[in-house]
């Protein structure tokens, strides 16, 4: 679905670079289902499926496609679920994709096709993604969770 970044939906067996991203000082990877995340040099790009915005853009895209609203933010980390992501940068989670089990964090079930914040008080570490559910470390040391919780995960 084109999130290996080389403008087409071919399987590629062997390791190709992804000439857009060459010159872009990319520093950060981070993959999720059908789609990928690079980071570097104050630019966030992203390619592969968008069924419910996880990338950043209301459409699927086969190359790198850069995500304006990120554009010189601080990237520390994203993580990727099955059909959403979060994103840290500067100790605030940004949330992407899917909410239909609540696990974008932004107190709904809709998607979410651009960069939102959770509205939370608290600074954050480290963020990580399940297929339906979400958890964030706190600068303080507190492990947050929210989402689907069926299988005892949260």
């Amino acid at each position: 679905e084109g999130q290996l970044g080389l403008g087409d939906l071919i399987t590629e067996p062997l390791p190709t670079p992804i000439e857009p991203l060459q010159n872009s000082s990319i520093n950060q990877l981070f993959c999720g289902d059908c789609f990928t995340f690079a980071v570097g040099s104050g630019s966030t790009y992203s390619f592969g499926t968008s069924s419910y915005g996880q990338i950043g853009h209301k459409k699927t895209t086969s190359s790198p496609t850069k995500i304006e609203s990120l554009e010189g933010k601080a990237i520390q980390q994203i993580s990727c679920g099955r059909f959403h992501s979060l994103i840290l940068s500067d100790g605030k989670i940004l949330a992407l994709g899917s909410g239909n089990q609540g696990q974008t964090g932004v107190g709904n079930t809709e998607s979410i096709y651009e960069p939102t914040e959770i509205t939370e008080s608290s600074s954050f570490s480290q963020v990580s993604c399940g297929w339906f559910h979400s958890l964030a470390l706190s600068n303080a040391g507190q492990v947050w969770s929210w989402g689907n919780s069926a299988y005892m995960q949260l």
